[in-house]
């Protein structure tokens, strides 16, 4: 948010429902990192991107889920797309932001940022499996 608010950049912290989340992934807590319960996760966040990119009349959304080694590039192209379907009037601009020097400037700026840099996904599920 202070990398963001330096640049000039407005920054929206989006609503997050843990309650409504579990039970959009039960059934899947048990599934390995990059499962099934990823996807779905996935889904769920880049369809409220994509229609907060609708309603601020943008025409296309991204994530920075891309740049984590600890997702699916695949898994992520394959919401995001499903997202922009679900939406309408709005495209997901796929970037693999592991590539192409992307990697060293992401490593640069955690750097010069005294960014907190997590090394596991996330998920309390996955925190649980150790991965």
């Amino acid at each position: 948010m202070r990398y963001a608010a330096g640049l000039g950049i407005e920054m929206i912290d989006g609503e997050y429902d843990h309650d409504f989340w579990l039970s959009f992934v039960a059934g899947h807590e048990t599934e390995p990192e990059r499962g099934s319960r990823c996807l779905l996760c996935f889904k769920l966040r880049l369809l409220r991107v994509a229609q907060l990119a609708k309603e601020r009349g943008f025409t296309h959304f991204a994530t920075t889920l891309a740049a984590s080694r600890w997702k699916s590039l695949e898994q992520i192209a394959k919401a995001g797309h499903w997202a922009a379907s679900e939406t309408g009037d709005v495209l997901f601009l796929e970037k693999n932001w592991r590539k192409g020097g992307l990697e060293e400037r992401r490593r640069s700026l955690l750097l010069e940022n005294a960014f907190y840099n997590q090394n596991w996904c996330g998920c309390e599920f996955s925190r649980r499996s150790g991965t």
